[in-house]
């Protein structure tokens, strides 16, 4: 029998509960800023053996101070700009420094950075980024400035950029992670005509090269997807150096440290304040012994959430529980008690089976009769 599996007994508490408020600015230690830190108990919490704890968010406040658009988590994108023909084209990176962004601000301060990279590319051009709020869709179309028939062509690079891993393709509408293709937005040698649509790119060493230029039939690009502005992060996670033994996530497929997903329901500059009360999930820990904790706020990536220098708090709860064992339960069809309990009709059917039928026994009385008894020879 398997009984490495731990449960507990719901109503069977050792221990009073403890109750843990937690402030940040109040951290032993500061390990990335104010949301990744530890807290050293001044006293010991003691388990007893065969003992278990629960723990649970009781509550959280957390200053909404973070950037939907965060320093090496999504502030790159790859482009490629030149002329109509493709002759001439140059790779390039435009940054965006770190902020919350509305769908305004980010189409302006997106078309900016891709006119200043034009100019650099000698192909001054006016980019035109619209946002179509019935669709929360970005637009994207170019015009030259000068004429010069050569035509302009910005590629956003999706599928061979060099910063994928920080892109910030999905608050455009785009996704670089399952894009098989690229998408351009051009205007013709007229200085007139704009198409846009897909396109392949290849890369040999240094250099890319392009294929398969797919229009749309539209005049401008737009967007795969809906432009996700908060796609860096749509909740917040409270995570422990706690063993804990009853999370799992999709993101490593098993155990995680997760202790409670606190979701976002205010706006920028907001305070997020949780109290579950419908729904309160305990996870269970085993432990002797806790003298520090290690807390990590983070978003859905499990990358770390920056709030800027502000501080959060947090409120653990910790229940104590008395453990017990319990036995992995198996296949009835293989249970112990069954398979006797087969086994012995079995035997009684093979013991039925192998005595001879009512007419099997006349059948052989009638082809083998009796023989008359010897009379005695004294008679």
């Amino acid at each position: 029998m398997h009984t490495d599996h731990t449960g507990f007994h719901e109503w069977h508490k050792t221990q009073q509960s403890k109750v843990l408020f937690i402030d940040s600015k109040d951290a032993t230690a500061q390990h990335d800023g104010t949301t990744h830190f530890t807290y050293v108990f001044r006293d010991t919490i003691i388990v007893k053996k065969n003992e278990g704890v629960l723990v649970s968010l009781l509550q959280a406040s957390i200053p909404y101070s973070f950037y939907n658009v965060r320093e090496g988590v999504n502030d790159k994108i790859d482009i490629i700009v030149s002329d109509a023909a493709f002759s001439s084209p140059s790779e390039h990176v435009i940054p965006l420094d770190a902020g919350n962004y509305t769908a305004i601000s980010l189409s302006s301060t997106f078309k900016k950075l891709v006119e200043d990279v034009l100019n650099t590319a000698s192909l001054a051009s006016t980019v035109s980024i619209k946002y179509d709020r019935d669709k929360q869709k970005f637009q994207f179309s170019i015009l030259p400035t000068t004429n010069d028939n050569q035509g302009r062509m910005v590629i956003i690079n999706l599928s061979h950029g060099q910063n994928q891993g920080t892109h910030f393709d999905i608050e455009l509408g785009f996704d670089s992670e399952t894009a098989a293709s690229s998408a351009y937005f051009k205007c013709d040698t007229d200085n007139t005509t704009q198409t846009a649509g897909t396109v392949d790119l290849v890369r040999s060493g240094a250099s890319i090269s392009a294929s398969n230029f797919t229009a749309t039939g539209q005049t401008y690009l737009q967007s795969t997807n809906i432009a996700d502005l908060n796609g860096s992060v749509h909740s917040l996670y409270l995570r422990t150096n706690l063993p804990v033994v009853s999370s799992m996530d999709s993101l490593t497929g098993g155990t995680s440290q997760i202790v409670a997903k606190l979701p976002i329901d205010t706006g920028p500059g907001g305070i997020i304040f949780h109290e579950p009360r419908d729904s309160l999930h305990k996870s269970l820990i085993q432990t002797q012994a806790i003298k520090h904790i290690t807390i990590r706020l983070t978003d859905d990536r499990n990358r770390l959430v920056s709030l800027n220098g502000l501080h959060f708090s947090v409120a653990l709860m910790f229940e104590f529980v008395s453990l017990k064992r319990y036995e992995v339960p198996t296949d009835p069809r293989t249970h112990p008690s069954l398979l006797l309990k087969n086994n012995l009709i079995h035997n009684i059917n093979a013991t039925k089976t192998s005595k001879p039928s009512d007419t099997e026994r006349r059948s052989r009385q009638s082809s083998n009769p009796k023989r008359p008894k010897k009379r005695d020879k004294t008679s």
